[in-house]
C-alpha cells in the first residue's frame, strides 16, 4: 500500500532504536547462539548443480572473482564477539556516537497522499 514516506522514515529511526536496545540486551550466549546458526546456515552444501553454477556465476559476473569469500566468512564470525558488533554499530550506525555519520533519505511521494509543507518536517 501506500505510506506517507515521512512515517516510513520514523518507522526506520524506531526499528534502529530499538534494535540498538536489542543487541544491549542480548545475552553472550544468545550472540553466540545466533553466530553459530548463521555459520551453519554459510556451511550448507548447495544441493544441486543448478545451485553451485549459479553461486559460480554470480562471482564471476560480479568481477570479484573471490571463491573464497564463504570460508573467510565464516573465519571472521568465529572470531566475532558482541562487543565487536556493538563497536561496529557505535562507530557507522548509532548517529549520536558514530564520528562520520551519514544517512540519505530519498523520499518519493505519492499524487495521491497528503504532502507536508517544509516547515511541518522540522
Amino acid at each position: 500500500g501506500e505510506s506517507n514516506p515521512a512515517y516510513v522514515t520514523q518507522r526506520i529511526n524506531q526499528f534502529i532504536r530499538e534494535y540498538h536496545l536489542r543487541l544491549l540486551e542480548l545475552s553472550t550466549e544468545e550472540f553466540e547462539s545466533s553466530v553459530q546458526s548463521l555459520i551453519s546456515l554459510k556451511q550448507e552444501k548447495l544441493v544441486s548443480i543448478d545451485d553451485e553454477f549459479g553461486w559460480h556465476w554470480a562471482h564471476i559476473n560480479s568481477d570479484k572473482y573471490r571463491f573464497d569469500k564463504l570460508e573467510s566468512d565464516i573465519e571472521h564470525l568465529k572470531q566475532l564477539s558482541k562487543d565487536d558488533l556493538l563497536a561496529f554499530w557505535d562507530k557507522y550506525i548509532n548517529k549520536d556516537t558514530a564520528k562520520h555519520y551519514t544517512r540519505l533519505d530519498l523520499q518519493m511521494w505519492s499524487a495521491k497522499i497528503w504532502q507536508p509543507t517544509p516547515e511541518e518536517f522540522e
